[in-house]
């Protein structure tokens, strides 16, 4: 299955260990993180989907995924969804009907995910904050 989207890497190694300590010390801690977490991808899920209405198979592809390590994915598994989005540039320029000599992009689609990640960047890393320092105190009794 093709996945969507631009992949945004942070360097998550503390968060990696952080989840880690966090499952081993209190699970209900961690229980709590993803739920907070998901709760936060999800209001970007929802900007992405309502962005890819112009498909029918796209937004209902979408879902958020809180791995192991505590990292959020927003994943597209429609066939069509990588490149519709197009790195995040959207508009495809491809040729007209086979012919090499004559290319368009009217018929392509503006990207979807990108620009909702960017719009909900700021709130999303709040959250993730939020929830690790609500699971820390959780964990800590405090």
């Amino acid at each position: 299955m093709a996945q969507s989207g631009i992949p945004v890497y942070a360097d998550t190694t503390a968060l990696s260990r952080l989840a880690r300590n966090l499952r081993a010390a209190a699970p209900a801690a961690w229980r709590a993180y993803k739920i907070s977490v998901r709760g936060a991808a999800q209001v970007a899920l929802a900007d992405m989907q309502s962005r890819a209405s112009f498909s029918e198979r796209i937004p209902q592809s979408g879902k958020v995924q809180v791995t192991a390590g505590g990292n959020v994915k927003i994943v597209f598994t429609a066939e069509d969804a990588a490149p519709i989005e197009n790195s995040g540039k959207g508009f495809v320029r491809h040729p007209v009907h086979g012919h090499m000599d004559r290319w368009t992009s009217k018929n392509s689609h503006p990207a979807f995910a990108a620009p909702a990640l960017e719009a909900h960047q700021d709130a999303m890393v709040a959250a993730i904050e939020t929830a690790i320092t609500n699971a820390v105190a959780r964990t800590l009794g405090i």
